[in-house]
């Protein structure tokens, strides 16, 4: 977990995600019923999230966490659908005054990962595609590429939290 419940930065949630349709939907017209939804077929693999909270990581961190685990958490960004489709999270922490979201996707994608177009960057000002990347590496080499790229943004990154479930059908 993320250490000073005030510490401000980026961070990255690197996900085993099964497959499959991820929805999203929100109701619209200010709760009169009407539904906004958005979908994303995403094949099975490793993807990245790049995300800020510049009103304290831990904060941030465990609330990813607690709707990775269905604790009753609504849907309220785009990456709440994706975690609660997830096998595994690995969160990424950078402390900085800034954000880095849009840094952190630019870098990644020059490394090759790709964006899922429209993915959690409805409200970005930089014109990213997504703030989701699919990686083909595998999850331990997704972890190393990100804090990579947070070091080559003069960061300090480290992981911030780590979460697992069996995968159904598993016999586990």
């Amino acid at each position: 977990m993320a250490g000073d419940r005030a510490e401000k930065g980026g961070y990255a949630l690197v996900a085993q995600f099964y497959g499959g349709l991820v929805r999203f939907c929100l109701s619209g017209n200010r709760g009169k019923g009407h539904m906004r939804c958005k979908e994303w077929a995403l094949v099975p693999g490793v993807y990245v999230y790049s995300g800020s909270a510049l009103n304290g990581l831990a904060g941030r961190i465990e609330r990813h966490r607690r709707v990775f685990l269905s604790q009753g958490i609504g849907a309220h960004w785009h990456i709440d659908a994706l975690l609660s489709l997830c096998g595994s999270v690995t969160a990424v922490c950078a402390p900085s005054e800034e954000r880095t979201e849009c840094k952190l996707v630019a870098t990644l994608a020059s490394d090759g990962m790709e964006p899922v177009a429209g993915f959690g960057s409805t409200d970005c000002r930089s014109g990213c595609a997504g703030h989701l990347l699919r990686s083909v590496m595998s999850p331990e080499r997704t972890v190393e590429a990100v804090a990579r790229a947070f070091r080559d943004m003069r960061l300090q990154p480290y992981v911030c939290g780590e979460w697992m479930r069996p995968r159904s059908g598993s016999g586990l």
